[in-house]
């Protein structure tokens, strides 16, 4: 069997695979980078749930930059540039000193952890301290004279006037202390040092020392931090850098996409086969960066020094590569906005645009909740155990994370962008955006009915649908509908009301609806939600065959072709001559 290489299409391919291996080390590890920072999950909310809308601004601006000056290989390598620049400059950011200021009360017979804030705050605490578990908190306290305290608790290399280090555990359910309003009382049971522990530390005369309390319990740790993240400089030196890359990022996927349908010359079935080389990349380079960021860190934090240089080092490579991109003269449209404004206002081309969005919100779900879903699940079974663990959850969790997304990619995603033209071409646009609605709908409703987060494992085989084949549609469906000369600006609003809207709606509510009725209400709920919309989704497209045509043959639509969904795809070529291909509508060459 002779093997025949394309190689036209290599340097798309291989662009693929270089970015995604390049953002992989980055993306997965942002929300914990920017924890380690000390930046609080509020404030990692908001600039998670702030980043799509950029994105949404930034593609179409950047497509109508590209088709308006013919220069889409130029504004795709300055997108690749301003990535790298921007996530490598993230390292300039020192980390953000919380004030966790508290009182430690040593005396006899116990002493006391004290935290004041204020009592509408305190009043929220109260009903989710914990009372099964400890309460462990790590002290950094700083002694005027102070030797007592190196005796109460056993510290070694005590300096009476210098700052301590260490640990203590309060357990809750045996005390009743609660008693000042706006005042939190940890009793201390167990003291721990690097080198030794003590049971009910002491001190007689009485003392007070200053510190900084670090809590693992979340709630407490919200209660205990005084100052506001958004006071700080750094915090905002961390988010502007996100979303100056986030968006260069999203510009460099539209525009790839873009190019890549340049590149295959009207074959818009082949988008899987080129594209599923960042899925490839994405899985692989992920893996890598886990285990040197790992084996690169000491304890107690992450370096993630490697993540940075390995993102650098790809990316150059990725330039290097996307340079040689050899594309045709590009045309340029006379009448863009007109013609975009016109596509967006037919009936057909407006759904699939809706349908973007409605993806979007369903696969914000997938990212910003399951894996949160998926570690209460699994920290809710240890405690049905018996076992008190800390907040990240039992010892087994990040290994069943990281199995999930292997699943994601290697089982679901890689198969499905290689048979995504096959699926494409055999269903039709429509009907294949119609089963991806479908396989959200069970994909959810099936992690409501799960009890044990190992048996997540066989759901993420949907992903291939849900992401793969979807991918796929969006992107060779866009291409199709738009006219020559605004390809670019085509991709970046279909990527814009995907990833901008529709991820950015659902990040809200997914939220809104998880922190009030939990995980498993919230999959349910979407879940019922998408096939409520899948089922819609294939009324909608019947209504539309059958009445668009009719209009059209009475006149009602003039300057625009009806292309049937039921018969097999042809060129982009074909599709602008008025020939038959999809179900939608395209402004013929009469009306531009």
């Amino acid at each position: 069997m002779n093997l025949k290489i394309n190689y036209h299409l290599l340097p798309i391919k291989a662009h693929f695979f270089l970015v995604f291996s390049a953002l992989a080390p980055i993306l997965p590890f942002l929300p914990v980078y920017a924890k380690q920072l000390g930046i609080d999950a509020f404030g990692v909310g908001i600039i998670f749930a702030v980043l799509p809308f950029m994105g949404m601004i930034a593609k179409p601006i950047a497509g109508w930059i590209a088709d308006n000056f013919s220069q889409q290989k130029s504004v795709f390598l300055i997108s690749i540039v301003l990535t790298g620049v921007g996530y490598f400059c993230l390292q300039v950011v020192s980390s953000l000193e919380a004030d966790n200021s508290s009182q430690l009360l040593c005396s006899n017979p116990q002493s006391i952890l004290k935290i004041c804030r204020s009592e509408q705050s305190w009043s929220s605490l109260l009903p989710l301290l914990p009372t099964d578990c400890p309460v462990n908190c790590t002290l950094s306290c700083t002694l005027t004279y102070q030797s007592q305290i190196c005796s109460a608790f056993n510290i070694t290399d005590c300096k009476e006037d210098g700052l301590v280090h260490f640990t203590i555990a309060s357990n809750l359910s045996h005390h009743d202390t609660q008693t000042v309003p706006g005042c939190l009382y940890l009793p201390v049971d167990l003291a721990n040092t690097l080198t030794s522990s003590k049971n009910r530390p002491v001190c007689d005369p009485r003392t007070v020392v200053e510190c900084q309390a670090s809590c693992k319990d979340e709630n407490i740790k919200q209660f205990v931090r005084k100052d506001w993240i958004f006071e700080s400089p750094k915090f905002w030196i961390f988010f502007i850098l996100n979303i100056f890359s986030y968006s260069a990022f999203g510009v460099a996927t539209s525009m790839g996409d873009a190019l890549c349908f340049e590149l295959l010359d009207g074959k818009h079935q082949d988008y899987g086969a080129q594209r599923v080389w960042g899925s490839v990349g994405w899985g692989v380079f992920t893996v890598i960066s886990g285990y040197l960021i790992d084996t690169h860190s000491s304890s107690g934090s992450k370096d993630y020094t490697p993540a940075f240089l390995l993102m650098g080092g790809l990316l150059v490579l990725d330039l290097i590569v996307s340079s040689r991109m050899k594309l045709n003269n590009s045309v340029k449209s006379a009448s863009m906005f007109r013609d975009i404004r016109h596509l967006l206002a037919t009936p057909t081309v407006l759904v699939f645009v809706l349908w973007c969005t409605a993806v979007g919100i369903l696969t914000s779900i997938v990212w910003q909740w399951l894996l949160w879903f998926l570690q209460d699940m699994a920290m809710a079974q240890n405690r049905d155990l018996g076992s008190c663990t800390e907040s990240e959850g039992p010892d087994w969790v990040t290994l069943l994370l990281g199995l999930n997304m292997g699943v994601q990619c290697w089982v679901g995603e890689v198969p499905m962008f290689f048979l995504s033209g096959w699926v494409i071409k055999t269903l039709g646009h429509s009907n294949t955006m119609t089963l991806v609605l479908g396989a959200f709908g069970v994909r959810f409703i099936l992690y409501s009915c799960i009890t044990n987060p190992w048996l997540s494992l066989p759901i993420e085989i949907f992903n291939g649908i849900t992401f793969g084949i979807f991918y796929s549609t969006m992107t060779s469906y866009a291409h199709i509908i738009s006219p020559p000369g605004s390809e670019s600006t085509m991709q970046g609003i279909v990527g814009a009301a995907f990833e901008g809207l529709g991820v950015a709606i659902g990040s809200f509510v997914g939220g809104a609806v998880y922190e009030a009725k939990g995980g498993v209400y919230m999959f349910r709920a979407f879940g019922l939600f998408a096939i409520v919309l899948c089922v819609l989704h294939a009324v909608v497209q019947v209504v539309l065959l059958r009445f668009v045509k009719k209009d059209e043959g009475e006149g009602k639509l003039p300057g625009f072709n009806v292309i049937s969904t039921f018969e097999p795809d042809r060129d982009r070529t074909a599709v602008n001559r008025g020939g038959v291909s999809d179900q939608q509508l395209v402004l013929s060459g009469g009306e531009r």
